[in-house]
């Protein structure tokens, strides 16, 4: 019959804890492990958890005592830190089973007297060892009774390495999943754990409270990194100071050595800090100085290539100077830390990490104890950070080695290093975040150490000012084209008058404000600035250097957005040839520049030949690896929507522009700009395949979006789709609507443009067709042979957007009674078709059956 306890019952066994929470796993692990064993061979082995220092390990050995414990005659804990306390309570065990034999002047004899009592079985053949924190393997080996198939052993470690001493693999014992830590500090802590309402009526708050408080609780435990010591004390911290969990977490984040520092009212006999410190003191010099190192990046796993930089080591002092100089030293120091459970270890992808608790704790008694040493530790870690960097932000290629130091910038005190090494790695950081899209990343890195290095370094300090210039462009993709263009004046002049009109960072710095000006609509104070730039460009940095060729983009999109796409087509191509030249075709800038050309081509109405360079340069981008997030990849696609849209192949432009309008939004947000831009596209791909009801609906929304940021953005902004929108408002029967939206457009076009700007011209060809669709053909037609004799100046009696203009004003002329003219000019408009588009295009057949032709607009670039 079973017992709920031993026969004998060891006094240092841990009381029942009533608060033990999940590692039903490990337990279940632990005895499935004894009892196969048992049964399979006579000499079995014990069955080791280890893990590192608060982990549980010692919890989980006191549950499976009290949970199986009846199933044993005999329960003995030991203490096995030392083999002086494994000798006295074996001894003790002996006097409890009160064998004969025992020689209390003769420990050794003792020992082997109680080692064999158990191996034979007598007095009692059920019993479980316990040897609990056990600190050497050779040692415990020598105590370990064997040869009894009813007989276990449990050991706890944060060892790991005990196969060569007990042919065990062993138990890890990791830190709880997150649900298991909410569980626990809600048993714990009245005011985390569920209240129930007292009457119906109070449902409603109760829930919501509840919500609260679980969000609270789950915020707690991802702060303590779910370590169960930690949770511990935590539950006994605030129930015993009454403090809220609010206090605790920012308590917490503060400072958590002198939190964790605090005895409170736990099982535990010992501050949590002395967890750690014990396992330290074991550590050989290279060893603790490498721990010492990593406890001072941050939680996230750090590359062992960060340390196998031998060119650093004559900045370091020994014994970390040899670890860095030496792989295999740095193997041996890592393989002893990984030994103790101080750090995780991935050797596949070479990867070590500490445990955010411990470095925490370590960090601030550092700090507390040897503030010149917590210094020198941090330089450190600025050094092996900064040496990491292969200053080129530009090439993709380049990414694996900026991931090296980019999860840890935010938490090494970097901004207020005196590195400059680290602090050109910092920017260069902001600047490739935002070169891969990543532009909310940049900002939160940059933003903070831009204030910092203000105050620090003086606002006039070219770090200082570098750094502005890449978080300048970090503002435009996200949206705050108004920051963006105040951040970059400030800089400029400032660059301006310190260090010089023809200075590097001055001339980046200007064709910064030259993209700040055209996002805000300034394109004739845009293109004045980018011509006056390029050839500055040339003198400094060369005619086909990378830097030369983001001013002569600059130059071609203010030609574009200006109407001049013959000029911007030239520019485009001059850079598609230098950077396929010097970068080769596979490489993101040379493909941009691919994607410029076509757009410039689709722009000057050659539709078919914009197709095959965007079909081209997508292509391009599928073969290349890691791009799917990058802004350039994303805008290609984009175009080659617009491209097989304007080709006529309306099912697959809707089909791949609906799919890069999800991608823009898992990457980029719903409210980013470059996100609506390509919304108001799929509103052309909707209406043109008959769905007008998400056309509309689209379109709305997406007015919307660009109306909640209207404050950050340029004017234009919003233009395409108020004329995208208006088509469809037109198509559903409600002219005066889409003649409101068409006005508005146009009004903010001629407060930038010219008259016979070619988006003017649009719009006022969709105005014709709202007044026609309202009654007003006389004026319709009006405005119709006046922007038919402007588009034929401005973009060729053959572009497509002139014959949808010739073809709407011949349907004017006819409902006015010029019937004859009509003819002639719809005869005409035809055989441009013909000549250009072909008679099969949807465009050409819907001239064909006497229908209107609608002009959409793409968002001007940026």
């Amino acid at each position: 019959m079973r017992r709920d306890y031993a026969l004998h019952w060891g006094r240092e066994i841990p009381v029942k804890n009533p608060h033990f929470t999940g590692r039903e796993h490990e337990l279940h692990q632990v005895r499935e492990s004894l009892y196969s064993a048992a049964t399979a061979v006579l000499s079995h082995p014990p069955q080791v958890l280890y893990g590192t220092g608060g982990v549980g390990k010692t919890e989980i050995a006191a549950e499976y005592c009290h949970r199986f414990g009846g199933e044993y005659d005999v329960v003995w804990w030991i203490r096995a830190e030392q083999e002086n306390e494994i000798v006295d309570s074996l001894i003790k065990l002996g006097r409890r089973l009160e064998l004969s034999e025992l020689d209390v002047e003769n420990q050794s004899f003792s020992t082997h007297v109680v080692l064999d009592a158990l191996r034979r079985g007598s007095p009692h053949a059920r019993w479980l060892l316990v040897f609990d924190n056990a600190a050497e393997p050779a040692v415990v080996q020598k105590y370990l009774p064997s040869g009894q198939p009813h007989g276990h052993v449990i050991i706890t470690s944060r060892l790991r390495h005990w196969f060569r001493h007990t042919q065990a693999e062993g138990v890890e014992v990791n830190t709880f999943r997150t649900e298991e830590t909410v569980e626990l500090l809600r048993k714990r802590v009245p005011g985390l754990a569920e209240v129930t309402p007292a009457t119906p009526d109070q449902a409603e708050a109760t829930a919501t409270e509840n919500r609260r408080r679980l969000d609270l609780t789950t915020r707690l435990a991802k702060e303590l990194d779910n370590l169960p010591l930690a949770a511990d004390h935590a539950a006994a911290y605030l129930k015993e100071t009454g403090v809220t969990p609010e206090h605790y977490l920012d308590l917490f984040t503060k400072n958590a050595h002198d939190l964790l520092e605090r005895e409170v009212d736990t099982k535990y006999p010992h501050p949590v800090v002395n967890t750690w410190n014990i396992t330290r003191e074991r550590l050989s010099k290279p060893a603790a100085e490498l721990f010492n190192t990593l406890v001072h990046f941050s939680p996230e796993p750090i590359s062992s290539d960060l340390f196998e930089q031998r060119a650093l080591a004559d900045r370091l002092e020994e014994p970390l100077a040899g670890v860095v100089r030496s792989e295999l030293e740095l193997y041996q120091a890592g393989r002893e830390l990984l030994g103790f459970s101080l750090i995780k270890l991935d050797g596949q992808r070479e990867l070590m990490q500490v445990h955010r608790v411990v470095q925490q704790v370590i960090r601030g008694q550092l700090a507390i104890d040897d503030a010149d040493s917590e210094r020198r530790y941090l330089e450190i870690v600025h050094i092996l950070l900064a040496g990491s960097d292969p200053q080129d932000p530009d090439r993709p290629e380049n990414d694996s080695r900026y991931n090296l130091s980019l999860p840890h910038l935010e938490a090494v005190r970097a901004a207020h290093t005196d590195n400059p090494a680290l602090r050109k790695l910092i920017v260069g950081q902001v600047r490739r975040l935002y070169l891969r899209g990543d532009h909310m990343r940049a900002i939160r890195l940059g933003e903070p150490i831009l204030s910092v290095w203000r105050e620090r370094l003086g606002a006039d300090h070219l770090d200082t000012l570098q750094l502005a210039v890449q978080l300048g462009n970090a503002y435009r993709p996200a949206g705050r084209d108004t920051d963006a263009r105040e951040l970059n004046e400030d800089t400029l002049n400032r660059l301006r008058e310190h260090h010089g009109e023809k200075a590097q960072t001055t001339l980046i710095c200007a064709n910064s404000y030259g993209a700040d000006l055209r996002n805000l609509g300034q394109y004739d104070g845009a293109y004045e600035l980018d011509q006056w730039l390029l050839p500055l460009h040339v003198e400094v940095f060369t005619e086909d250097h990378e830097r030369t060729c983001k001013s002569r983009n600059n130059l071609a999109t203010d030609l574009f957005a200006l109407g001049r796409y013959d000029g911007s087509l030239e520019l485009h191509q001059e850079n598609f040839d230098t950077r396929q030249r010097r970068f080769g075709r596979l490489y993101p800038s040379t493909l941009f520049a691919q994607t410029n050309i076509g757009r410039a081509l689709r722009a000057r109405g050659q539709y078919s030949e914009a197709l095959i360079e965007h079909r081209d340069v997508t292509r391009a981008w599928d073969e290349m690896r890691d791009v799917r997030k990058h802004p350039w990849r994303l805008r290609a696609f984009l175009d080659f929507s617009i491209s097989l849209r304007e080709a006529g192949y309306l099912d697959d432009a809707r089909q791949v522009g609906e799919k890069v309008l999800a991608e823009h939004r898992e990457f980029l947000s719903d409210r980013n700009v470059e996100t609506l831009s390509a919304a108001s596209s799929v509103v052309n791909d909707l209406r043109l395949t008959g769905d007008l009801a998400a056309a509309r609906a689209l379109g709305e929304k997406t007015l919307e979006g660009y109306e909640r940021i209207q404050d950050l953005i340029g004017p234009l902004s919003n233009t395409a789709v108020l004329v995208n929108l208006a088509i469809v408002l037109r198509l559903q029967g409600e002219p005066q609507a889409a003649r409101e939206l068409d006005e508005r457009a146009l009004e903010t076009f001629r407060s930038v443009f010219d008259s016979d700007h070619p988006h003017v011209l649009a719009a006022r060809a969709n105005l014709a067709s709202d007044l026609a669709a309202m009654g007003e053909t006389e004026r319709a037609r009006d405005i119709g042979t006046e922007a038919l004799r402007s588009s034929r100046e401005v973009l060729g009696e053959r572009h497509p957007h002139t014959l949808a203009t010739a073809a709407n004003l011949s349907l004017d002329l006819r409902a006015t009674g010029r019937g004859e003219a009509a003819d002639a000019l719809l005869e005409e408009t035809l055989a441009h078709y013909k000549d250009t588009l072909t008679l099969q295009h949807p465009e050409a057949k819907i001239v064909q059956q006497r229908g209107r032709v609608n002009i959409d607009l793409d968002t001007i670039p940026r």
